[in-house]
């Protein structure tokens, strides 16, 4: 099968995309130079570092604009283009930060007409991915649905919101376009394979806990019964391919998502203290007060600075370390065929191979840029 791809320089995008060759398939790759780097050669460089014998026979690059009509493509690229059997954007910009509202707005929602105006032109399904956290805020224990939700009265951050719109203008497209559409939620996706050394998502906070170094103990309150929904790249990107194949699943949403949360207790010891080497003060506390301490903690980093990369990436993800929501998997299970309990279950000591893993990689890609 031929499929288009965008995102493929970031965490997902990147795994995914060479998992596709890996099986076989033909990938287009969409994308821009930057810093004088031609776009092909960054994609070539990012996949080359996850699998040194991917397929890239199997692989063409094409310089495009998702701000331009058909991308900027010329005739001969869309050309390239027709005969495929989807388009999986993953392309996004995935800041928290409010001073980034604007910029995460434009990135993630003034390309979708472009890109479903090319869909509709190639006559070709789009295959989404969105975020499990386009819910917004919400009560503690609450169970989400696969469908498209009334706008929370409140987001978390305007990453969050910007995937609600897209979501929305993706769902109102199908509806003119016979729904030939899919939307993939993921959670927060760790890498358990080793194939990363990528600072994205909650790797970004790693990055923060290493610079932050091991001089003083943390002290971290947590509330009880919160849990962090950590999904397995390798799963994602097993059910992204599954389920996009599937023409008679064309209108649904989906749940990428762990049925086996991690309780944030579990995730203070196999991070900080077993993989990190750090000094952990941890204890349960009421929401209010692993608010205030978090707020406490951002405030003392404007007369410590050392503070202040880590404490600002806490303060964005206050939500997430404090709630714990629940995911209906109905219209995944359904896609995949897949016990999404017994395939998400992880050993003791899980985090702190990962993170160990990742690390190790982390540094040494440091070193070698350092070095050139």
């Amino acid at each position: 099968m031929k499929y288009i791809l965008t995102g493929g320089t970031g965490f997902l995008g990147s795994l995914l995309g060479e998992e596709l060759l890996r099986l076989g398939h033909e990938v287009i790759f969409l994308g821009r130079s930057r810093n004088d780097v031609l776009y092909e050669e960054r994609q070539k460089s990012i996949l080359l570092a996850i699998n040194r014998d991917v397929r890239l026979e199997k692989a063409s690059f094409l310089e495009s604009d998702f701000h331009k009509k058909n991308l900027g493509l010329g005739e001969e690229s869309i050309g390239t283009l027709r005969g495929s059997d989807g388009f999986f954007h993953l392309a996004a910009d995935l800041s928290f930060l409010k001073r980034d509202k604007e910029r995460v707005f434009m990135a993630n929602l003034d390309s979708l007409a472009h890109i479903t105006a090319l869909c509709g032109l190639l006559n070709i399904p789009l295959l989404y991915t969105s975020t499990a956290y386009v819910h917004g805020v919400q009560k503690n224990g609450t169970l989400t649905k696969e469908e498209l939700y009334e706008k929370p009265k409140r987001f978390n951050n305007f990453y969050e919101e910007s995937k609600y719109v897209a979501e929305k203008y993706i769902s109102e497209w199908g509806e003119r376009s016979g729904s030939r559409f899919l939307i993939f939620r993921p959670s927060i996706i760790v890498d358990r394979e080793n194939k990363t050394s990528t600072p994205y998502g909650i790797y970004s906070f790693i990055i923060g806990l290493l610079k932050l170094g091991r001089s003083f103990p943390i002290v971290f309150p947590y509330v009880k019964n919160a849990r962090l929904n950590f999904v397995p790249a390798d799963l994602v990107v097993r059910w992204m391919i599954k389920i996009g194949t599937r023409s008679d699943l064309y209108g649904k949403t989906f749940h990428l998502v762990s049925k086996n949360p991690f309780p944030i207790r579990q995730i203070v010891n196999e991070v900080f203290r077993d993989a990190l080497g750090m000094k952990v003060i941890s204890f349960p506390a009421p929401r209010l007060v692993v608010y205030g301490w978090i707020y406490f903690l951002h405030l003392a980093s404007f007369i410590i600075p050392r503070l202040r990369n880590i404490t600002e990436r806490t303060l964005v993800y206050n939500f997430y370390l404090s709630t714990y929501v629940l995911y209906d998997t109905s219209n995944t299970v359904l896609g995949t065929g897949d016990d999404l309990k017994k395939l998400t279950k992880c050993d003791d000591g899980y985090l702190t191979l990962i993170t160990k893993h990742f690390v190790s990689r982390y540094q040494a890609r440091k070193a070698r840029s350092q070095k050139s």
